[in-house]
């Protein structure tokens, strides 16, 4: 969820047309999947009457900032609520808040006081619009105490940028930002999906390995290098445990440049989420 400087753009494209290529050979279902039998220790499948607040006991809303997703956050009841079982985070024009100078009213909510894991699968059942600017997104952020960003790290399982077909499943860490590692390993991976219809969107994390998937195929492999540069370069800061984001929210070029056009300030962005499932490796499956 960073912004992104030209020069690391640049290098990104590169690497997602380098990535495009190795991520082809790896499709399919997970090996990962296929190796280890998962057990069920997080999952809230949003099943609340109309109008109702997500469960506050597991639920909080995100905290305002001076970032792109997270500038415009509020707690109206307006960008964040259930509807026929489904979690709604919105982003709408702010006509009601007088006091308040943000443009748009956005929706996020996390389990940063309630649940955080390390290892495992997370499997997040989502919809989205394709308007210009919108940017939805489901990922991870480390427990705090922890490093500031980049340092700590961050797991982006699905993010969306407006009318662009493709989803993108990134690992953010103080590593990646520097251009010339861009893709050394690739660290951001897209797939061509109609974000309007519902999709499985899934992670499985090893400590050596993030494998993301949508609808159960493999779209993109992050491993850990075993190097002494890697090690120096905090390659690889996902050995603690992290906690989930959901949220809506709208950018433009100035965030990333595949955003050809701006949000439209004066509508309503919507996306749902249906579920949210956690597992953890519970044991290894024999070899016979």
């Amino acid at each position: 969820m960073r912004k992104i400087s030209a020069a690391v753009f640049a290098a990104m494209v590169l690497a997602l047309v380098m990535c495009s290529f190795v991520t082809k050979s790896r499709r399919g279902t997970s090996p990962r999947a296929e190796d280890a039998e998962y057990h069920l220790v997080f999952s809230d499948e949003f099943n609340l009457q109309d109008g109702a607040q997500p469960n506050p006991k597991v639920w909080s809303r995100s905290v305002r900032g001076t970032s792109r997703w997270n500038r415009w956050i509020s707690l109206s009841s307006d960008v964040v609520f259930v509807r026929n079982g489904k979690l709604v985070c919105r982003a709408i024009p702010n006509m009601k808040e007088q006091t308040d100078t943000a443009t748009m009213l956005t929706g996020a909510v996390d389990t940063r006081s309630s649940f955080a894991f390390q290892y495992g699968k997370i499997e997040i059942r989502m919809r989205t619009n394709m308007q210009p600017g919108n940017f939805p997104a489901a990922w991870l952020l480390p427990k705090q105490p922890a490093l500031p960003h980049p340092y700590s790290g961050e797991i982006d399982i699905m993010e969306s940028y407006g009318q662009n077909p493709n989803t993108y499943h990134t690992a953010h860490s103080f590593w990646t930002t520097d251009a010339k590692q861009a893709m050394t390993p690739c660290h951001q991976f897209h797939e061509k999906v109609d974000v309007t219809q519902w999709h499985v969107y899934g992670l499985e994390w090893t400590k050596d390995q993030l494998t993301w998937m949508v609808d159960g195929k493999v779209v993109g492999v992050y491993k850990r290098l075993n190097t002494k540069k890697a090690r120096k370069g905090l390659q690889w800061p996902y050995n603690r445990p992290f906690y989930i984001i959901l949220n809506q929210s709208v950018v433009d070029k100035t965030w990333d440049q595949t955003l050809a056009k701006a949000p439209k300030l004066n509508t309503t962005y919507e996306t749902e989420f249906d579920w949210v499932r956690v597992y953890s490796v519970s044991k290894e499956k024999k070899t016979k």
